[in-house]
């Protein structure tokens, strides 16, 4: 009896050993499975370093397109007048000049983002940009869309047919004491 035993054991020893081989190349043979559905994720992060600027710049367009090649520089721009309006009724005016000068075609027009508060006098004194807003009148006009909130940046175009070199006069009012503003 004791070799059936012996054979037994290698048998099971050959057996277990057999199956170990086979075990990679069955698993190669499996298809790996999918999920049904998968989860939205959302990720976010704060800013930890370094500023961010205001985006600012001049394109000099025509026909509502910009033109290939102009240039387009705000070459200066000052505070021209700041006022009271009434006189002791905490509501300011002020007004604005900005100079642009361009390559491009005298039928075109120029389209700014200027930081306003860059300019000479630009933060001084009483002057709150929280509450300002942008008055109608002017030679720039606010862009489609622009916020009364993104002040001191002033995001507008002038009018077309001026010529290329040319002084914007416009007017801020702060707080607006509700004034009919060009900005939303």
């Amino acid at each position: 009896m004791k070799p059936r035993r012996g054979l037994r054991c290698v048998a099971a020893v050959l057996l277990a050993f057999a199956s170990l081989l086979a075990l990679p190349a069955l698993g190669s043979a499996l298809a790996p499975t999918t999920a049904a559905w998968t989860d939205t994720v959302y990720a976010a992060a704060p800013v930890t370093a370094g500023t961010w600027g205001p985006v600012t710049g001049c394109t000099w367009y025509v026909d509502g397109a910009p033109q290939p090649g102009a240039t387009c520089t705000v070459t200066g721009g000052q505070v021209t007048g700041q006022y009271e309006d009434p006189w002791g009724s905490g509501v300011w005016r002020r007004q604005y000049s900005l100079s642009v000068t361009s390559t491009g075609s005298g039928s075109g027009y120029p389209v700014i983002a200027f930081d306003l508060s860059t300019l000479p006098g630009g933060n001084a004194g009483t002057w709150n940009w929280s509450t300002s807003v942008t008055l109608p009148g002017g030679h720039l006009t606010p862009l489609p869309g622009f916020l009364c909130s993104e002040l001191p940046v002033l995001r507008a175009q002038g009018p077309a047919n001026w010529g290329t070199s040319l002084s914007y006069f416009f007017e801020l009012k702060s707080p607006s004491g509700g004034a009919q503003k060009t900005c939303g």
